[in-house]
Parts: C-alpha cells; structure tokens; sequence
C-alpha cells in the first residue's frame, strides 16, 4: 500500500512525450528533447527531467491559451468581457494566469 500512495509515476506526462517523439528539436532544444524522451515518468522532487516536462507542459498550455484568446479577438470588447471573466482582475496583461492554473489539471487528458 505505501508504494501505491506514494507513486510520482504520470502517465499523462508519459502520454505527453510519447507525442513528442514526431518533433524535430532545434540545435537549441536538442539537450532538453533528449531528456524527455529518455524520462521515465517519474515526478519524484529530484527530478530534473520531471522539472523539464512541468515547465514543458505548462508553456504549451499557455501558447494554446494565448493562440485561442488571439483568435477571438476580432471583436475588442467582447474579448476584453471574456478574458476577465476567466482570467478576473490581476497584474497578468494577457489575464490567463488564473485560467491557467484552472485548467492545467484538466488538459493533460485532452492534449
């Protein structure tokens, strides 16, 4: 039972790179794509390709965000109306730090 309680193992995060092997890395991103692809999945805190996926993952949660926010931006005001109402009042110029955190749990299943 301990083990079972204390398993860091993310399958989604296993799904997310699995999805990456059809990348091409850039010479940049070639280090860190290596990294993930070589990960095991495992969130343990020592983890530095578990730090890697995290940051990986949460920057593409917010390019979609922030593509879908752009993309209705057509009309102005009912963009402003939108992105308060999921975003509120903050010092975020883009206001999707809340929305983020909201639905970051929630995609790992749908990207």
């Amino acid at each position: 039972m301990p083990k079972l309680v204390s398993n860091t193992v993310s399958w989604a995060a296993i799904d997310f790179v699995a999805e990456l092997r059809s990348v091409r890395p850039t010479a940049e991103t070639e280090e860190a794509y290596r990294m993930l692809l070589d990960w095991d999945g495992d969130l343990r805190p020592d983890s530095v390709a578990g730090a890697l996926y995290q940051l990986t993952f949460a920057e593409l949660v917010q390019l979609l965000i922030r593509a879908g926010l752009t993309v209705s931006s057509q009309d102005e005001a009912r963009s402003r109306r939108i992105i308060e109402a999921i975003g509120g009042s903050s010092f975020d110029e883009n206001q999707v730090l809340k929305f983020l955190s909201e639905i970051q749990g929630h995609v790992h299943l749908n990207v």
